[in-house]
C-alpha cells in the first residue's frame, strides 16, 4: 500500500469523523477483520455490519471440578456470517530474527496484516513495560491485535482501538491521518523477533455481491438465534457444563439462591478479574448493539412490529449493561457473593429476553 493512500482510509472513526459504532462493539481480532473488509471492499456498510452480527443468547460455564463459572455470549451452532466468505492466513514465528522481514514481505503483496506481538515491549502501548519478562507472554492467540498498513526505513504505520489500547504519552500519529498510529519500525521488530502470530485475509468479493443470498442467510440466522433461546440445553466441553439460553438464565438464578462466590469467576493471565468479567458481559450487551445497528440501517422502522422489536432491544442492552455493573459491585465488595436482588434482575431479563425472542421470531 502507498503511504499516500493511509489519508482515505478509516478504521475505528467513519468519513464523517464519527465513531464506527460496529467496530467498537467487537473484540479486536473481530474488528480488525471489519475494518480491513470496510476498507477493502465497496459494499453496503448495511451488509457489512451484517457481517458481524453473533448469537445474542447467554451461555452460562460452570466447572465441574472447582465450580469455576463464566458467562458469555459463546453460541452452540452459530458464527458470524464474515466466516464464509473471508479466510484467515495465519503465521506463526517465534524466536526469529527476521520475523519483520516476513511482516514487510506481506505488505509489499498489497495486505493489510492484523498482527499480535509482544505489544508490552512498544512505547505506544498502555501496557508498555521496558522491563517486561518475555518468559511470562502467553504466546497463543491473545485478546489483543492491531492491524499493520505500512512501513518505511525507520517506521511503521497501524491502526489500533487508540482510545483503548494506547498510552497518550508516547502515541504519535500520522499527520494525514490521525486515525493511524507511527511508531519506530526497531521497537516492532524487537518484539516480533521474540513472538509474531499474524493474518492476512482473503475476501471472496463475489460471493459477497450476491446480496439476495447474503439477506437469506441473515434471516435463517437470526430465526436459529430465538429459535436458540427458548430450546436452550446444555453440553459438556472442556471440563465445563456450559448451559445456553434461557436454561443458563435459570442456571444463573439457582447459582444466585446458592449463594455463588464471585470470587471463583473465571480468570485470563495477564488481566483483573473484573476486567475479565466487564470483557465477557459487553460482548453480550455488544451483540445486542450489532444487531441493534443493522436493524436501525435495514428498516423503515416506522411499522409497530419494527418499533417494538427495536424499543425491547434498546431494553435488553439496558438490563444486561446494568446487571454487569451489579456484578463488578459484588465483585468488588466484602461479601462476594451472588444474592437476593442479582436473583431479581435475571428474573426481570427473563422475561424481556423471552418477550424480546418471540418478537425477534415474527419480525423475520
Amino acid at each position: 500500500m502507498n503511504k499516500y493512500d493511509l489519508k482515505a482510509l478509516n478504521f475505528f472513526k467513519c468519513s464523517d469523523g464519527k465513531d464506527d459504532f460496529v467496530s467498537l462493539q467487537l473484540n479486536c481480532m473481530e474488528s480488525s477483520i471489519y475494518n480491513i473488509l470496510k476498507n477493502s471492499v465497496s459494499i453496503d456498510k448495511s451488509l457489512i455490519t451484517s457481517l458481524f452480527i453473533r448469537d445474542i443468547n447467554p451461555a452460562l460455564w460452570l466447572s465441574k471440578t472447582d465450580n469455576t463459572l463464566r458467562i458469555n455470549n459463546e453460541s452452540k451452532n452459530l458464527i458470524p456470517l464474515w466466516n464464509k466468505y473471508i479466510k484467515l492466513n495465519e503465521y506463526v514465528k517465534i524466536q526469529e530474527k527476521d520475523s519483520i522481514d516476513f511482516l514487510k514481505s506481506l505488505l509489499d503483496k498489497g495486505h493489510m496484516v492484523i498482527v499480535q506481538t509482544v505489544f508490552e515491549k512498544m512505547k505506544f502501548y498502555h501496557k508498555y513495560d521496558a522491563d517486561f519478562d518475555l518468559s511470562t507472554y502467553f504466546q497463543g492467540p491473545q485478546n489483543h491485535v492491531n492491524i499493520l498498513l505500512h512501513y518505511e526505513d525507520d517506521k511503521i504505520y497501524f491502526a489500533e482501538k487508540a482510545h483503548f489500547s494506547v498510552n497518550k504519552n508516547n502515541y504519535v500519529t500520522y499527520d494525514l491521518n490521525s486515525q493511524i498510529g507511527v511508531a519506530p519500525i526497531s521497537e516492532l521488530a524487537e518484539a516480533c523477533s521474540h513472538f509474531l502470530r499474524c493474518y492476512t485475509l482473503e475476501i471472496n468479493e463475489t460471493e459477497l455481491c450476491k446480496l439476495s443470498i447474503i439477506k437469506d442467510e441473515i434471516t435463517g440466522f437470526l430465526k436459529t438465534m430465538a429459535d436458540n433461546y427458548f430450546k436452550g440445553g446444555n453440553n459438556n466441553l472442556y471440563g465445563y457444563t456450559i448451559y445456553y439460553g434461557i436454561d443458563a438464565l435459570h442456571k444463573y438464578i439457582q447459582l444466585c439462591d446458592e449463594k455463588y462466590n464471585l470470587k471463583n469467576y473465571f480468570q485470563t493471565v495477564g488481566w483483573e478479574q473484573r476486567d475479565r468479567l466487564t470483557f465477557d458481559f459487553w460482548m453480550l450487551y455488544g451483540a445486542r448493539k450489532i444487531l441493534l445497528e443493522y436493524l436501525n440501517r435495514t428498516n423503515g422502522n416506522t411499522s409497530v412490529k419494527a418499533q417494538e422489536l427495536l424499543g425491547t432491544l434498546r431494553e435488553s442492552i439496558s438490563r444486561w449493561t446494568v446487571l454487569e455493573k451489579h456484578m463488578n459491585r459484588i465483585l468488588q465488595s466484602k461479601a462476594n457473593n451472588l444474592n437476593s436482588k442479582t436473583a431479581a434482575m435475571v428474573m426481570d431479563i427473563i422475561q424481556l429476553e423471552s418477550n424480546l425472542h418471540n418478537i425477534l421470531t415474527n419480525y423475520v
